[in-house]
């Protein structure tokens, strides 16, 4: 079961994979933009750099702000930020 913690966050996308899920966030007072993942880690497929696994939202290190799009694949997720895509 994933719990969802949203607290002063408004989820403005929504991607999974079969391993991960992923949003894109606004905190209160910021522009949409921010990605947080959950699910498995075990080999950092949360982008923290932390390798466990995580059932409410985790921030993905470098993601903070300017991502338009996101999507999941088996174990990974890919962004748009400012144009570019990561994964």
């Amino acid at each position: 079961m994933v719990k969802s913690n949203l607290n002063s966050r408004r989820m403005v996308g929504f991607a999974a994979g079969l391993l991960v899920a992923l949003a894109i966030v606004a905190r209160e007072g910021r522009a949409a933009g921010m990605v947080e993942a959950w699910g498995y880690g075990g080999h950092s497929e949360l982008g923290n750099g932390a390798t466990n696994n995580s059932s409410v939202p985790v921030a993905v290190n470098g993601l903070s702000s300017g991502v338009t799009a996101i999507a999941g694949g088996d174990a990974h997720g890919l962004a748009v930020q400012n144009g570019r895509l990561y994964a």
